[in-house]
């Protein structure tokens, strides 16, 4: 206690202008039911008013809350962010906290305290009299936790137990006042530095790892087993336990580091120590000493991601591989938070970028370190050493670029903010704050930046540091205002990009008086700052002939030319990456190429051209063998916003003696209502088509999604050699289309709406129009059923590749968009079945057809086990029609199996078979889908 007022008194005549903290002390004694899961506790906290004001009320955490049902913020940003685990979850797997009793200065006051009306995990308490500056309070909990199944931070796997964020914990109030923020899905927390005493009582079978020193074991009776741990400066509690752990130990430096781990894995976890003590070491250098005398690291099953910290403890739920170092970059990433957010206890919720920015920057520079440039994420095999290396710098670039297309958050915004796009939350909390952490690093240089963290560290050790703090000791150890910086990277979503608009070399010649010419030699270079962001940086020219020059450019201009002396080769901005632009491609003079074979990843500064053979069995044309060249800038497909993409491929056909190719080459058009506009041309399907679509998604993964296409294309049949004439027909069309495709996603369904329109002139002149709508009813979590109706008309004069067939599809569909011959056993409506249509999967092969079709396919929960047989039963029934006749109604039923995109259609049993052949008969097709029945 005496240590406590001393802490208080300290903080309170810092020379930190008026810097005020108050100072809490918890002794908590709590025992651990494993027969029905609960914890049963006692707290005795002593809360200290440092501030100025007088308070009338004091307000709690009671975060168990969160698993009480459906009304909490944790539970309802789940099911925003279309997470079901703990909306469809048993009320026994749900937990919460009671409070039994509670008294202030030992006056009942339990009939004084009451949850707030929006936020079940946050209890206000009105104080039976007010408490002044200086004074102290001193509460007394009885509570009850129902520890609910690990949906999250806080719960239990069958004997094992995650035991955070548990316990009547005081809100922070600082100059901004309380802080009753909730448990949210996105975010994390923001606590009052104390001091802790914890006496946990469990049974005699655990291992236990937990934030503090351990003071003392002793025997608890009836196979139990009292702990009792201790913390100082610390602002939070938490343990772990299990009965099957294992644990080795050594220390670092004054450090006890304990790895608590599963014997299975115990090769592989045994490294953890070294990459632990490594971390420590690190950051030790980087940031001050590790303040405090243990570090428990512990395999751990949490459901809220790869890792997580807190005071003295990390929890690590990533699995180690030899195919990935992810398992060592978790470990030192959570580790790293024993500085920024353990003794730098910033808050979490309003300004994340202060514990995860920095601590993401950090995790990059020790792998940099440690490892140089072998510092790389994937280990490839053998067959794929041809791909570029992943590290870690390279994902974070990958992840801000991604979100840098969409309407981003700036850093500054408060977590829960990216409920609607959890993906950016990691892209602008994490990465993109990493980065521009490292463009401090790059513009003040290393050794100042280290004196500014270290300056930063020290300074507000068990302080509350905010991004104005922050700032200042920055501008203090620089010497430089460097709001400007912070004010374009933090508070807004500007973004930088400059380029080399053009380069030239010139030649001047002059005659000389006396005769003979003087030649002159000299380069211009226009570069332009395409966005708003005005960062200094360099351009480095390469003259020829082993001669470099670089230009200091501060950036500040909208449209500079640049002239010099002499003739350039190269010309690059930004050579060493030390600013963060959205565009690298235009960095470069001449624009910078790569080719590869096959695949590579994306290369940000290059535009990438890969080469790749192709052999192939045709059933009309025998062995086809051919290649084929792809280029593309980024990713080309929609989410990804990729540009400039082009592909070219030929083939030879053994039998035919022919020579086949196509093309096709699309780009985005950013403005308007077009997104994207693509042509392509294939002379094997004797096609041109012309598309402009435009996507609309809310976020990379979110949803809805809206998605319209226009397209124009040109086919010209000419012949059957590689087509089924009983599909086909010979043609030469014009045909136009419009569609639209519609996504979104709730608790209990998932709406998929897609009305086509077509309309044909030529040789044949119809009009199509076609509506399909699929509904999954989600009747567990991750499993339900799907019901899907579709509806089609043809009127005029259709070709018969264009009327309706029972099967599916005769061309590739956006849920189906892959084909794998034209003629034989696996073309389209034979055993090759492409999603669309009636999808009466019984049926292939069959001739019959119709102008109209209706239908309806049902697709029931997975039959048996999902994680290793992952099968569905489905169930079809549709008709066909003519302007005067009709197939009647057509049924079949039997079992999809789906191996990730790859499905195999088992339709056992049909109503109306072929001639001689039984209702009930062994039948199989397959097919690619992207979203198949499977993956919910």
């Amino acid at each position: 206690m005496i240590q406590a007022f001393l802490f208080a008194a300290l903080l309170c005549s810092s020379p930190a202008n008026d810097y005020w903290q108050q100072d809490v002390v918890y002794k908590i004694d709590v025992e651990l039911d494993t027969i029905h899961h609960f914890l049963h506790g006692r707290e005795e906290l002593t809360y200290i008013n440092n501030s100025p004001d007088t308070l009338s009320e004091l307000y709690f955490h009671l975060y168990p809350n969160a698993y009480r049902d459906r009304t909490s913020l944790y539970a309802q940003d789940m099911e925003h962010m279309g997470k079901y685990r703990f909306s469809f979850s048993q009320e026994k797997d749900r937990g919460w906290i009671e409070i039994d009793s509670l008294s202030v200065n030992e006056q009942d006051v339990l009939d004084r305290a009451s949850l707030l009306e929006d936020k079940i995990t946050e209890m206000k308490l009105s104080l039976p009299q007010p408490l002044p500056p200086g004074d102290s309070a001193s509460l007394t909990f009885h509570f009850r936790v129902k520890i609910p199944y690990l949906f999250s931070r806080l719960g239990r796997m069958r004997n094992h137990y995650e035991i955070t964020q548990w316990y009547p914990k005081v809100v922070v109030y600082d100059k901004k006042g309380w802080h009753p923020d909730g448990y949210r899905a996105i975010g994390e927390f923001y606590g009052e530095f104390g001091t802790y005493d914890v006496f946990i009582t469990v049974p005699d079978t655990m291992e236990i790892g937990a934030t503090g020193e351990l003071v003392s074991t002793a025997g608890a009776g009836s196979g139990k087993t009292r702990y009792h741990f201790r913390a100082e400066n610390i602002h939070d509690f938490a343990f772990i336990c299990d009965p099957y752990y294992k644990v080795i130990a050594e220390y670092s430096g004054n450090t006890l580091v304990r790895v608590l781990y599963f014997p299975r894995e115990e090769k592989e976890w045994k490294k953890a120590l070294e990459y632990a003590k490594d971390a420590l070491s690190y950051y030790g250098t980087w940031y001050g000493k590790y303040p405090y005398s243990t570090l428990t690291v512990a395999q751990s099953f949490r459901g809220a991601g790869g890792g997580m910290e807190y005071p003295n403890l990390v929890l690590i739920s990533t699995r180690p591989s030899s195919l990935t170092n992810f398992f060592e970059t978790v470990i030192i990433h959570e580790v790293g938070h024993q500085w920024f957010y353990g003794t730098v206890g910033s808050n979490e919720m309003d300004e994340a970028w202060l514990d995860e920015g920095i601590n993401t920057f950090s995790e990059v520079r020790y792998l940099e370190e440690k490892y140089g440039e072998d510092e790389k994420l994937i280990n490839f095999p053998r067959m794929l050493r041809f791909l570029s290396p992943m590290n870690d710098r390279y994902l974070h670039y990958f992840l801000y670029y991604t979100a840098s297309q969409y309407e981003e958050f700036p850093i500054l915004s408060p977590a829960y903010d990216f409920v609607d796009d959890p993906a950016s939350y990691g892209a602008i909390a994490y990465a993109k704050a990493g980065l521009v952490v490292d463009m401090l690093r790059n513009y003040v240089g290393e050794e100042t930046f280290d004196e500014i963290m270290r300056t930063y560290v020290e300074r507000f050790s068990y302080k509350h540091p905010t991004t104005a703090d922050f700032i200042d000791v920055v501008n203090e150890v620089s010497g430089e205002d460097m709001t400007w910086f912070f004010d374009q990277w933090l508070r807004t979503t500007e973004r930088c990009d400059y380029e080399i608009h053009s380069a030239f070399n010139s030649t001047i010649y002059a005659k000389l008086i006396g005769g003979g010419t003087k030649i002159t030699l000299y380069s211009e270079i226009r570069i332009k700052r395409n966005e708003n962001i005005i960062m200094p940086f360099d351009l480095f020219l390469d003259l020829g002939g082993g001669e470099k020059k670089i230009i200091q450019l501060n950036g500040n201009f909208s449209d500079t030319t640049i002239t010099i002396d002499g003739w350039i080769f190269k010309a690059t901005i930004d050579r060493e990456k030390k600013i963060l632009e959205t565009n690298r491609w235009n960095n470069h003079w001449p624009r910078k190429r790569n080719i590869k074979p096959i695949f590579d990843f994306p290369d940000f500064d290059a535009y990438q051209v890969f080469y790749y053979p192709y052999i192939w069995y045709q059933t009309a044309d025998g062995i086809q063998v051919g290649g084929g060249l792809q280029g593309r800038q980024f990713l080309p497909i929609d989410q990804f916003h990729g540009s400039n993409s082009w592909d070219y491929h030929f083939v030879y056909g053994t039998r035919s003696k022919k020579f086949l190719h196509g093309a096709s080459y699309a780009f985005p058009v950013r403005k308007g209502l077009i997104a994207k506009l693509e042509f392509g041309y294939n002379h094997a399907e004797e096609r041109e088509k012309l598309s402009l679509t435009k996507s609309i998604f809310n976020g990379l993964f979110s949803q809805p999604e809206h998605k319209c296409a226009l397209s124009y294309e040109h086919t010209w049949l000419g012949k059957y050699q590689y087509k089924m004439e009983k599909y086909w027909e010979l043609s030469n069309l014009h045909i136009f289309e419009l569609s639209y495709t519609f996504r979104k996603r709730s608790r209990r369904f998932t709406h998929y709406l897609n009305p086509q329109l077509t309309y044909a002139t030529g040789d044949f002149n119809f009009t199509r129009i076609s509506l399909r709508i699929n509904e999954f009813i989600r009747t567990t979590w991750n499993n339900g059923f799907t019901v899907k109706l579709f509806a089609g008309y043809v009127s005029g004069m259709p070709p018969r590749q264009y009327r309706f067939y029972p099967s599916g599809s005769l061309l590739p569909t956006g849920e189906s968009p892959l084909a794998l011959t034209y003629e034989g056993k696996f073309s389209p409506l034979e055993h090759w079945h492409i999603e669309g249509g009636p999808d009466l999967k019984g049926y292939y092969g069959r001739e019959m057809s119709g102008t109209g079709a209706l239908s309806i396919n049902f697709h029931s929960p997975y039959l048996l086990n999902r994680s290793w047989f992952p099968s569905t039963f489905f169930f079809d029934a549709g008709i066909l029609f003519d302007e005067n006749s009709n197939t009647g109604v057509l049924y079949d039923a039997g079992v999809t199996i789906n191996m990730g995109p790859l499905f195999m259609d088992f339709p056992f049993w049909v109503s109306s078979p072929p001639t001689g052949e039984k209702k009930l008969a062994f039948r199989w097709s397959i097919g690619i889908s992207p979203s198949t029945i499977s993956l919910f």
